[in-house]
């Protein structure tokens, strides 16, 4: 056996068994270039300094986020009221507000699929077959507002950051969010790549949406895999086109 395939043999062992092993030249900043990073310090080399962070589908709290820019205000969105006392802690140390409702294109009402197992799971959709966990989900009725009408209410400081993971609703919520992305440093969201939700959107729709909003890809702080490997989510940081930020 040759020195590469024994190399390659032991890494996917050790791989295997939760071990990642590897000697890489000294590189500037930590930040492995192949690698995706959900970390404060990585999200702050990106230069954004947001007065408002809107955090959609905040559920535990996004702490990554949060610490990376620490004086920002809090607009943390989430319907559920299983979330309250944690997002409460939260806001005991932080300025903010908790806005609990969820989000759409459009005021009103609709049903959310919430799973008993693991409530960040829930949905206004049914997943796809790779992503079911065999839980029969618990319906529940919850108000719909849309992030402008949520923003004009809250009078928060501009210019924002925006991060939605809202399960499968992202891009209706980006319908509903015009005036808030006109004061919209960056958006990082949750961006299906498998048809993870029945009815909602394809990639590439995102994508193409927030092209045509003045939005570009320029970061990838997460990736999801089902346990076949195949690529589930990413997510993504969107920037406004050129790199100038809204102020």
């Amino acid at each position: 056996m040759n020195r590469r395939r024994l190399e390659n043999l032991v890494h996917r062992k050790l791989a295997s068994l939760g071990w990642l092993v590897q000697r890489v030249y000294p590189i500037a900043g930590g930040w492995l270039a192949d690698r995706a990073y959900w970390h404060p310090e990585y999200i702050q080399r990106l230069g954004y300094q947001p007065a408002t962070l809107i955090d959609i589908g905040a559920a535990s709290g996004t702490p990554e986020l949060y610490a990376a820019f620490p004086d920002a205000y809090l607009l943390l969105v989430e319907p559920l009221e299983e979330f309250s006392a944690e997002i409460a802690s939260i806001l005991s140390t932080r300025r903010g507000v908790h806005v609990p409702v969820a989000l759409g294109r459009e005021p009103g009402e609709r049903e959310i699929r919430i799973e008993p197992g693991n409530h960040l799971r829930s949905s206004f959709y049914t997943r796809h077959p790779l992503e079911q966990t065999g839980d029969a989900p618990v319906l529940r009725r919850v108000r719909v507002d849309t992030l402008d009408h949520v923003m004009a209410s809250a009078a928060c400081p501009r210019p924002f950051g925006l991060k939605i993971d809202a399960e499968g609703a992202e891009l209706d919520i980006l319908r509903g969010a015009a005036s808030t992305l006109a004061g919209t440093q960056f958006i990082i969201a949750e961006a299906s790549v498998l048809s993870r939700f029945e009815g909602s959107y394809r990639f590439a729709s995102l994508i193409a949406e927030l092209d045509a909003i003045g939005f570009e890809v320029c970061d990838i702080l997460g990736i999801g895999r089902a346990d076949t490997s195949r690529v589930t989510f990413f997510d993504l940081v969107f920037e406004r086109k050129g790199g100038t930020p809204t102020v």
